[in-house]
């Protein structure tokens, strides 16, 4: 054999022994797994990436008139990571609705590609593919993704998949400890409900690990927690303001005993057949008998840990994992909604992880029929989370979508009244805003709401009487103040007008809308030099202003 047939048979042994290496090494395995559970998320997040803004995104990111100051992320000395976001993606695309959902869907990514690497140290590399698979596409989950400001509940969740497997790297490299320390503190200011997750360190070392020698390495996050639930809890008050002022929610305690049956056993539904997915779970008022199947279904949770502790650590560790998750809103305080499906995000991990842990022993018996099941689970899976994902592509979609599944909400209905007003239905919107009204007496935006279409009708009596009652209920609502200097600048009654310019402007001051229409009164009413002062002012906030430029012009004339 020549020289050169010798060096060519040398080259093609050496790549086909490469070739050999590859297929044997894991982590081109592991990198095959990971480009799959990538493309699950993109494929199944896809169809959401251009929705619009929507709900709590107007009032949090478009009309937040500091979303691009930088002392809005320094103002926060603990939970900056939000506002630091919406800051960098405001100076890079402005108030482009695509960049803010983006980071949702790759934290998102990120979650289910850290699971997978998880549970790898824990089961074995198929049921960490089935576990991370099914998280990837679950509808359940799709909420916090899609709505940008559900967003928090998927960082936070981010960052504590990041720590735990770092901390499970630890007992190798003690620098990933360290590593883990600082992504478990990045987790907890960036959502308040993280503060319980020091738990799960806790529940691994009993289920997995050595906790009797390991405790010590579990107290620095207890007490990272411990600082920032302190935080939390001194925000409570403001949180209830909030709740009673922006939603008008007159409760201010739950009753445990409803309250955690009831919310256990519906994110179980929900994680088992997620068809009522909704933005307000509001039906949740049950017969006896159902109650009492939900108190069941809790109470085979709880049993299941129990047992599970001493009988089977996989099931103990992710059932506790799922309760420990939902801990902070599971509080007699009404800090929270009973059901909303972002709480769940970080929970449906344990509900996932158990899933997979059975699944994932079907190889043994019959492994075309784990396929099949896996394969039928992510298909059906993924067309629900995709169809979800059009019910949050606009305002009309979302609430038509919700008042299917949330009648009973008043909230539903007064965004139902704005969905047919912006429709042209006036008749339909005012059933809508009076149906609100109906579920409840004290909900001022839908009486303003109701007062508005009837001033488009034409019935300005019965308008300004809405307006009041919503200002009796909530004195709060420019809205209502401009509105009625509306009503009364058309009656001529200048005076008024200017008393109600004023009221509005006291609670919008950076508007310059209003001191447009308080200028345009001044004028109305022979007071120039006021007017002159309104127009100039409206400048200093606005200088492109045409309105305000063509009155000042209009003055020099007089």
């Amino acid at each position: 054999m020549s020289k050169k047939k010798r060096l060519i048979k040398q080259r093609l042994q050496e790549s086909l022994e490469g070739q050999q290496a590859v297929k044997k090494n894991p982590l081109f395995e592991r990198l095959g797994y990971h480009i799959i559970l990538s493309f699950f998320v993109l494929f199944t997040y896809f169809n959401s990436i251009g929705n619009a803004f929507l709900s709590d995104d107007i009032f949090g990111i478009v009309e937040n008139p500091h979303i691009g100051e930088w002392s809005n992320v320094t103002s926060s000395s603990f939970h900056f990571f939000q506002p630091l976001v919406y800051y960098i993606l405001y100076h890079l695309g402005g108030l482009n609705p695509i960049l803010f959902r983006l980071i949702n869907i790759f934290a998102h990514l990120g979650s289910v590609n850290l699971i997978f690497l998880i549970v790898c140290t824990l089961l074995t590399p198929l049921a960490a593919f089935i576990a991370a698979a099914l998280f990837a596409v679950h509808p359940l989950l799709s909420e916090p993704i899609v709505w940008i400001s559900g967003g928090t509940f998927v960082w936070y969740s981010f960052f504590f998949f990041l720590s735990f497997y770092w901390y499970i790297k630890s007992i190798h490299r003690k620098v990933f400890y360290y590593f883990s320390l600082v992504a478990f503190w990045m987790s907890v200011t960036t959502g308040a409900p993280a503060v319980v997750l020091c738990g799960v360190f806790v529940l691994y070392e009993m289920s997995f690990g050595d906790i009797r020698k390991r405790w010590k390495y579990a107290v620095p996050y207890i007490l990272l927690s411990g600082l920032f639930a302190f935080i939390a809890i001194k925000g409570i008050g403001s949180r209830l303001t909030s709740i009673e002022t922006n939603f008008y929610q007159q409760e201010t305690s739950y009753n445990p005993i409803l309250q955690i049956p009831v919310a256990i056993s519906s994110y179980i539904e929900l994680f088992v057949w997620p068809a009522a997915l909704t933005l307000y779970h509001s039906e949740l008022h049950f017969d006896m008998w159902t109650y009492a199947l939900k108190v069941m279904v809790m109470s085979g949770v709880f049993i299941s840990i129990i047992i599970g502790y001493v009988k089977n650590k996989y099931v103990f560790f992710g059932l506790s994992l799922f309760v420990l998750s939902l801990l902070p809103t599971l509080t007699p305080i009404a800090v929270a909604w009973v059901v909303a499906e972002r709480y769940v995000y970080f929970g449906t991990f344990g509900l996932i992880f158990i899933t997979a842990y059975f699944l994932s022993k079907l190889s043994k018996v019959n492994e075309g029929i784990l396929y099949g099941v896996l394969i039928s689970l992510i298909l059906v899976f993924s067309v629900r989370t995709i169809i979800r994902n059009v019910d949050w592509r606009n305002e009309d979609n979302l609430w038509i979508a919700t008042g299917k599944t949330s009648p009973s909400d008043p909230k539903t209905h007064n965004n139902l009244g704005d969905t047919y007003a912006r429709r042209g239905d006036l008749q339909k919107a005012a059933e809508e805003f009076g149906m609100a009204i109906q579920l409840n007496p004290q909900y001022a935006d839908a009486y303003h709401n109701l007062g508005n279409i009837y001033r488009q009708m034409g019935e300005t009596e019965k308008a300004e009487k809405l307006f009041r009652q919503a200002l009796d209920i909530n004195p709060n609502i420019w809205q209502s103040h401009q509105n009625l200097a509306a009503i009364y600048y058309e009656r001529k009654d200048y005076q008024n007008a200017e008393k109600y310019s004023l009221e509005a402007i006291k609670l919008k001051q950076d508007l310059p809308q209003l001191y447009n229409n308080l200028g345009v009164v001044y004028m109305q009413s022979g007071q120039l030099e006021k007017a002159h002062a309104s127009f100039q002012k409206s400048l200093s906030l606005n200088p492109h202003d045409e309105f305000a430029q063509k009155a000042l012009v209009e003055l020099q004339k007089k």
